[in-house]
């Protein structure tokens, strides 16, 4: 969980901005772009099935 919130956290303040948590809510739900911080909202994406 701490690596996703590394990369929500987007100024580096140690907390999340009241800017920065609907904008990560709208990147999970919109972006293509996998390494978008906001495609970190539910952790590191795992394979499936699992190896």
């Amino acid at each position: 969980m701490l690596d996703a919130f590394g990369h929500l956290d987007r100024d580096g303040s140690g907390y999340l901005a009241r800017d920065e948590f609907p904008r990560s809510i709208g990147e999970y739900l919109t972006s293509h772009d996998v390494n978008a911080p906001g495609n970190w909202f539910l952790g590191r994406v795992l394979p499936w099935p699992p190896p």
